[in-house]
């Protein structure tokens, strides 16, 4: 386990327009793995992000087998949101997790936490593509003014077996 450091420029032509910074650590604690990832974009001009039902960070999994979504309360019972109306997006929560049984019986899954200091979020979450997406432009356009840093942290939970309530409960620990 360990961190990584990846920086990128964002280019239109030749033109830089957002410097990317983004940190990836790893571990494990009680049996899963935890993916912390920690997002910096600096514009070098002033930005807007376009509202959009879905967009930016986006994980998926497994489609095969029983599937099913689950957030704080247990499992979700939402309708499925459409990509082209942001408003059909789910509510925000502390996370989502996605966990699935095969056929031949492995149970495992994957959880996304979202912390309060991320901008308001929705999510596009489709479980007929296995797909979990906190989406920052689903309440309305996000505006970044040039040589300002938006900040986006997320923690990717991969687990074996039924969601690891306790760790979800650990939140960003």
């Amino acid at each position: 386990f360990g961190t990584l450091m990846i920086k990128n420029d964002w280019k239109i032509g030749n033109r830089k327009v957002v410097d990317e910074q983004l940190m990836i650590t790893t571990r494990e604690k009680n049996g899963a793995y935890l993916i912390d990832l920690k997002y910096h974009l600096t514009p070098t001009e002033n930005m807007t992000l376009d509202q959009s039902a879905f967009g930016g960070f986006c994980v998926k999994s497994r489609q095969d087998g029983k599937r099913t979504f689950f957030d704080p309360t247990g499992e979700v019972q939402q309708p499925k949101p459409h990509h082209l109306k942001p408003e059909t997006d789910w509510p925000n929560a502390p996370f989502y997790d996605y966990t699935f049984t095969l056929d031949d019986g492995p149970t495992a899954g994957i959880s996304v936490v979202n912390p309060l200091s991320n901008p308001p979020t929705r999510w596009h979450n489709l479980i007929s593509i296995a797909m979990i997406n906190p989406c920052i432009v689903a309440e309305g356009p996000v505006k970044i003014a040039k040589d300002q840093t938006l900040k986006l942290e997320y923690r990717l939970i991969v687990h074996d077996g039924k969601r690891p309530d306790d760790v979800l409960r650990l939140g960003r620990n």
